[in-house]
């Protein structure tokens, strides 16, 4: 609205961790769902984080951003996946 101060959704607490790091670190997944559709939202170390969690449904949320290109992944970040899971994901190459 006009006249306010926008939120800022990628700042850090007192040990560098943005809100989304948080959320993933708390398998919080409405809101990372929530912070995620905020357009200006940096994804940063969140993935490193849901990678290291192991939760998948944390790191396809993430992956599927727009912000992350194939490119940015390189071609064989999902080598390790169960095939399954990558045939049944909503990846294009």
């Amino acid at each position: 609205k006009e006249g306010e101060t926008p939120l800022n959704v990628n700042c850090l607490d007192s040990m560098g961790r943005s809100a989304l790091e948080i959320a993933v670190d708390n398998e919080n997944i409405e809101v990372v769902d929530l912070l995620l559709k905020q357009p200006d939202i940096r994804i940063g170390n969140a993935l490193l984080c849901a990678i290291r969690e192991g939760v998948y449904r944390l790191v396809e949320m993430q992956v599927n951003h727009p912000s992350i290109t194939r490119e940015m992944l390189g071609d064989g970040w999902a080598e390790h996946l169960d095939p399954a899971e990558v045939a049944s994901a909503e990846y294009s190459r």
